[in-house]
């Protein structure tokens, strides 16, 4: 046979392998903020690659109760030709049976399934794919796993360019985040903040002698909902499809929480802010102009 034909036949036998692996892996749920799960996965998948016996280490950054891993590892030949890449840490979900896997038409269904631990259990079957019908390679494939994708990396892959740990492949690199098949011109970047406002608390029927951080929290909310009417009417100038995704996003709300009881002046409220900026933005602006909202309502005593 073809090596075609033999990689193609690895495929169809280890189809169940396959689907199964993707299963185990969405029901470690890798939930991140605040990073839950993370050991377990690595775990995981560290044991799939040393049963295979491909190459490969673990890195470990300290991050308080929920310490960071990424797995960096290679096969074939000591020149890496073309460099696998992928993050194994989710969103969270809308309820637990998220992280339940489930099969409907040809289909996996679970949370994470497409970004991206779909991807991950695709790259690491092609290397075992490779190894098993003994594909020769000219140059090596080489692998990062990584944590914190969904809050921007500072302990996943940006740790491992700061030390040197990734490398630099001569042929490129894939990365299979769900895309739709659209080639990236550009990516966006973010800044996530979560706001919170103070308060003092009193009992209900002495509601006069407290400071309701709830009512603070509207108001700063309202401030930041005029602002983002301007962030919005923003557009990129690259050649973006469909064109609503050409503006720039500021998410509001998408967590928030006040108080404890309801005959209680809440003493604390809070609120999320998830800012994606276009090309043509910069942090430094985009943080600015949150902050000068946020002074304007300091000055008033917030």
């Amino acid at each position: 046979m073809t090596a075609e034909q033999r990689i193609t036949a690895f495929v169809a036998a280890e189809e169940p392998a396959i689907v199964s692996t993707l299963g185990d892996l969405v029901r470690i749920p890798t939930v991140n903020p605040p990073g839950l799960g993370y050991e377990a996965c690595v775990e995981y998948l560290s044991r799939l690659l040393a049963a295979w016996g491909v190459d490969h280490r673990v890195i470990t950054v300290p991050d308080g109760d929920h310490p960071r891993l990424s797995i960096i590892g290679a096969y074939g030949p000591a020149e890496p030709g073309l460099h696998f890449h992928g993050h194994y840490d989710v969103v969270a979900a809308q309820s637990p049976g998220q992280f339940e896997p489930e099969i409907r038409c040809g289909r996996l269904y679970g949370r994470g399934t497409a970004d991206m631990k779909g991807g991950i259990v695709a790259m690491l079957f092609a290397i075992r794919a490779l190894e098993v019908s003994e594909i020769e390679l000219v140059q090596g494939i080489s692998f990062t796993l990584v944590p914190d994708e969904e809050t921007g990396g500072r302990l996943g892959v940006r740790h491992l360019a700061d030390q040197g740990l990734l490398p630099r492949p001569s042929v490129g690199v894939l990365m299979p985040e769900p895309s739709s098949g659209a080639i990236w011109r550009a990516c966006r970047g973010v800044l996530t903040l979560r706001v919170v406002v103070k308060g003092k608390p009193a009992h209900g029927v002495l509601a006069h002698h407290g400071v309701n951080a709830f009512e603070g929290m509207v108001a700063v909310m309202n401030s930041v909902l005029e602002l983002k009417q301007r962030v919005v009417a923003r557009q990129t100038a690259l050649p973006v499809s469909p064109v609503e995704a050409t503006r720039s996003v500021m998410l509001l709300g998408g967590a928030a929480a006040s108080g404890f009881h309801s005959n209680v002046v809440p003493e604390s409220a809070w609120f999320t802010i998830e800012r994606r900026l276009n090309p043509e933005e910069t942090l430094a602006e985009a943080r600015g102009e949150l902050d000068r909202v946020f002074d304007e309502h300091r000055a008033k005593g917030l």
